[in-house]
């Protein structure tokens, strides 16, 4: 499917082994002794960890639903 591949090749954007590499790190920043002594740095670091929250989660999404087109045209195939 041509649309697999084009989001597969995608993976700089959607590379989502990375981004929850990252999500962890940020996870363990925030947990760290002494976060919230930097108010600025601590809200940047969870509004970061927010966006790459919801990027993994539109990946996720938008694979789910190129799985599910490729298997509407398996069966809308003549």
């Amino acid at each position: 499917n041509d649309l697999k591949r084009r989001y597969a090749a995608q993976g700089g954007i959607f590379d989502v082994p990375k981004l929850e590499r990252l999500l962890s790190e940020l996870t363990q920043a925030s947990l760290a002794p002494g976060f919230w002594s930097d108010n600025e740095k601590a809200q940047a670091t969870l509004r970061k960890r927010a966006q790459i929250e919801a990027r993994i989660e539109l990946s996720q999404s938008l694979g789910k639903q190129i799985e599910e087109f490729g298997e509407c045209q398996l069966y809308d195939a003549p």
